[in-house]
C-alpha cells in the first residue's frame, strides 16, 4: 500500500457506504490497516465516524497534506490498539504518595440509571452488568487502576461493587492493585452524613476505601457543616481513617478560583478533584488573578504537593469528543482534540519550561470499553515518543493561541473577565463569567455544540 493512497482509500469508503460507520471503517481498514477489520464494533464506528469527519473536513480545506497526515495518525492509532504495548504509566500522586496512572477510570456513565430507585442487583440488566464489567477489564489491562466513582452516581457503587467482587474472586485483579475513589457530599446532619458513607462500603463491598472525597464543596455552607465545631462530617472521616477504612481524604469542586483557594491554603485535605482545561476551567472561567482559571489553583496545589485530578477534559473540557470543523483543523496533523488535551494535561509542566504545576491523572467516563482507547493511545505516545510528542504539543498549543488572538485580539483576551460578576455576586446567581467565556470559546474555536451544552 502507498501511503499517499489514504486520503483516497477514506473518500471511497466513505463514497460507498455513506449511512454505515462500520463498513466505511472495514472498507477503509481492509486496505490501510487489515489487522484492525476484527477488532470490535464500537472500535469500527469510531473509526468510521474519524473518516467521515475527515473526508468532510478535507472538502472546506485545500491542504491535502494535512489531511493525509491525519489518516497516518489514525493508522498508527488501529496499528498500537491492536499490538497489545499499551499501559499507562504511574506518578507519585501529591502527598499521599500513591503510584496513580496518569488516567482514571471514571464511573458516572455506564451504571443503569442515576436516580437512586436501584437499590439491589435483581433491578440491574445483565447487559449493562457485563458492559460495566468489560470496561473494568479493559481499563485494568491498560494499567488505568484508579477506579473512581460516586454516592451520586445512582446505582454505580452497587454495580461497581458487584463487578469487583467478581475480579477479586476470579483472580483478574486483586484489591491491592486497584486505588478505589468515592465521594459523598458534605451534610448538615452529620448523621445523615455517617448513613451515607455506610451505603457506600456496603455497596462497593470494600473493607477500605484509598480515596475519600467530600463531594462538590461549592459554597460556604458546606465547609461549616465539614470542618466546624465539635461534630462535623470530618470527624466521622476521622473516624474511618483511625479504623484503616479510608487511606487519604480530598474533596471535589466546581467553584470559584477564590473558594478553592481557600479550601487548599486549610491543609486538612491531601489531594483534588477540580476543572483546569485549555479551553477554560468551567464554572471557574475568567478568575483567578489574571482570569486564567483554576491556573492559580493549580500553582498552589503543586506548592502543597497536592494530588492533582483533573476533572471531565473531554467533556467540560471542550467536547472534545465531537469537535468543531476549526478546532480540528487547528490541532491536526500533528494530533487529535482528545490526544492534544491528553498531551497538554501530562505536559503541562514542560510547557511552563519545568516551572509549572504538575498535573497528576484525569478521569475518562466510559460508557464503553472503546472509550478508554484514544487515553492509552496518546499515554504510548506520551511514554515512548515523547520528544516528539512535545514538539508537536507546542505546535498545537502555538497555533490555538494564534487563532484565539486573531478571533478575539490581544487586549480583549487579557481583560474580558474585568468587572463581571461571580454567581455568588449576582441576585439571581447568574454565571456571568461562564457566559462570556462561552462566547470567547465560539468565537476562538468554533465551539458552539460546547458552548450551547454549557449553557
Amino acid at each position: 500500500m502507498s501511503e499517499e493512497c489514504l486520503t483516497a482509500y477514506a473518500r471511497e469508503a466513505v463514497a460507498a457506504y455513506p449511512d454505515s460507520d462500520i463498513e466505511i471503517a472495514i472498507d477503509f481498514c481492509q486496505k490501510a490497516v487489515a489487522e484492525f477489520v476484527g477488532t470490535s464494533n464500537d472500535r469500527l464506528v469510531k473509526v468510521g465516524r474519524s473518516l467521515k469527519s475527515l473526508v468532510e473536513l478535507s472538502a472546506e480545506k485545500e491542504d491535502e497534506f494535512q489531511i493525509e497526515e491525519a489518516l497516518r495518525l489514525l493508522v498508527s492509532e488501529c496499528k498500537l490498539l491492536v499490538s497489545e504495548k499499551l499501559k499507562v504509566p504511574k506518578v507519585p500522586f501529591g502527598k499521599t504518595q500513591l503510584a496513580m496512572p496518569i488516567v482514571t477510570l471514571g464511573c458516572m456513565r455506564f451504571q443503569q440509571e442515576w436516580m437512586p430507585r436501584i437499590t439491589n442487583m435483581n433491578q440491574v440488566g445483565s447487559d449493562c452488568q457485563d458492559n460495566l464489567v468489560a470496561i473494568l477489564k479493559q481499563a485494568i489491562s491498560y494499567g488505568m487502576t484508579h477506579i473512581e466513582t460516586a454516592r451520586g452516581y445512582g446505582c454505580s457503587e452497587l454495580q461497581l461493587g458487584t463487578a469487583l467482587k467478581q475480579l477479586f474472586l476470579t483472580k483478574y485483579v486483586t484489591r491491592e492493585d486497584l486505588i478505589i475513589q468515592t465521594k459523598i457530599p458534605p451534610h448538615e446532619k452529620v448523621s445523615d452524613f455517617r448513613a451515607a458513607l455506610e451505603t457506600s462500603f456496603r455497596s462497593l463491598q470494600l473493607d477500605y476505601i484509598d480515596l475519600f472525597s467530600f463531594h462538590g464543596l461549592n459554597y460556604e455552607e458546606q465547609i461549616k457543616w465539614t470542618l466546624k465545631g465539635d461534630e462535623n462530617c470530618m470527624v466521622v472521616v476521622k473516624e474511618y481513617m483511625e479504623a484503616g477504612k479510608i487511606r487519604h481524604v480530598g474533596f471535589s469542586t466546581h467553584a470559584s478560583t477564590t473558594f478553592i483557594l481557600k479550601l487548599i491554603d486549610m491543609d486538612v485535605f491531601e489531594y483534588v478533584n477540580l476543572h483546569y482545561h485549555y479551553f477554560g476551567s468551567y464554572t471557574a472561567s475568567g478568575g483567578g488573578h489574571d482570569g486564567n482559571g483554576n491556573l492559580d489553583c493549580v500553582k498552589f496545589l503543586t506548592q502543597k504537593n497536592m494530588g492533582i485530578f483533573i476533572i471531565s477534559p473531554f467533556d467540560k473540557g471542550g467536547r472534545l469528543y465531537a469537535p468543531s470543523n476549526k478546532l480540528r483543523s487547528l490541532t491536526l496533523p500533528e494530533m487529535e482534540p482528545m490526544e492534544f488535551k491528553s498531551q497538554w494535561i501530562w505536559n503541562h509542566n514542560t510547557l511552563y519550561d519545568g516551572n509549572g504545576p504538575i498535573l497528576h491523572t484525569y478521569t475518562v467516563g466510559a460508557g464503553r470499553p472503546s472509550d478508554l482507547d484514544q487515553s492509552a493511545v496518546a499515554a504510548y505516545r506520551h511514554v515512548h515518543q515523547h520528544e516528539a510528542t512535545v514538539d508537536k504539543l507546542r505546535t498545537v498549543v502555538e497555533r490555538l493561541d494564534r487563532a484565539k488572538e486573531e478571533a478575539l485580539g490581544a487586549e480583549w483576551i487579557n481583560t474580558w473577565w474585568q468587572g463581571l460578576r461571580k454567581a455568588e455576586q449576582s441576585n439571581h446567581f447568574v454565571e456571568h463569567n461562564q457566559i462570556v467565556w462561552c462566547y470567547n470559546q465560539i468565537l476562538a474555536f468554533g465551539l458552539y455544540d460546547f458552548a450551547k451544552n454549557r449553557y
